[in-house]
């Protein structure tokens, strides 16, 4: 079995098969859902106390964040900007990157060292089988990659397949 190393950061999963060297950027994962589409609607949202303090933590160390979501543009959160969720806001351009996401096809996954996924519902609706956010997650993984995972984020990780065929979580815990 494959050796797993795990580190947590503010509550979030970071995984990695390899050393990355910190010369890349950082790739965010975020949801396009605003609702489940059932009919009570409920929040699908990104939970902005997922994604925010991971953005202000890499911010904070010098990386450079892109967001990217299934359709680019903007992604809604959920939660009241509280602590370090209002500082990042105000002072370090988070909402400016999350509103304007990129869309998967414009993203080079030879550009990152790593990538995180952030959690809220929307996550498991949008994110966990789009195919070309999958084929990001695994070419950054296989070329040595840092990936974190926080909440519902690990949604995003259960489908995706290495280059082997295998799926990328086989044999980990």
């Amino acid at each position: 079995m494959k050796l797993l190393s795990i580190i947590l950061l503010t509550g979030a999963l970071l995984a990695t098969n390899a050393i990355a060297e910190p010369k890349k950027k950082v790739l965010i994962v975020a949801s396009n859902m605003i609702n489940m589409g059932d009919p009570e609607q409920h929040d699908a949202r990104n939970n902005l106390w997922e994604f925010a303090p991971p953005y202000h933590i890499f911010f904070s160390y010098g990386f450079e964040v892109d967001f990217v979501s299934p359709n680019g543009g903007e992604v809604k959160f959920m939660l009241e900007p509280l602590g370090i969720s209002s500082y990042t806001i105000k002072y370090e351009g988070f909402l400016e990157k999350a509103n304007s996401s990129f869309k998967p096809a414009q993203i080079d996954p030879n550009d990152y060292w790593g990538v995180f996924i952030g959690g809220g519902y929307g996550v498991m609706f949008d994110v966990t089988d789009n195919k070309q956010i999958q084929s990001i997650i695994s070419s950054i993984y296989e070329s040595g990659g840092i990936l974190g995972v926080g909440g519902h984020g690990s949604a995003g990780i259960v489908n995706v397949k290495l280059s082997n065929g295998e799926f990328l979580v086989k044999g980990k815990k």
